[in-house]
């Protein structure tokens, strides 16, 4: 672990400051949800602050929702005529 600089970013009439990680070995998933725990069990937040995941992980979940939808709309009409034949 390294000790940066912090920069205050304003978005949506909010600040925050951005934390950033690199992930070798394993996924980026497990990875990013691992710490979002940690910081969620160690980390006491003042009323009106929260922690978020953002980034690649935001949008490989993004990705995984659509999946979830995408995939068996698409299958089901490919087995359909399979079930109705029997």
């Amino acid at each position: 672990m390294a000790n940066g600089a912090s920069f205050v970013y304003r978005q949506d009439n909010s600040r925050y400051i951005g934390v950033q990680f690199s992930v070798q070995g394993r996924d980026l998933a497990g990875a990013v949800e691992d710490a979002i725990q940690a910081v969620k069990q160690k980390v006491t937040m003042p009323n009106g602050y929260r922690s978020i995941g953002g980034g690649e992980y935001t949008e490989y979940t993004a990705s995984r929702r659509q999946m979830n939808v995408i995939l068996p709309a698409d299958l089901v009409p490919d087995f359909l005529p399979a079930v109705c034949a029997v």
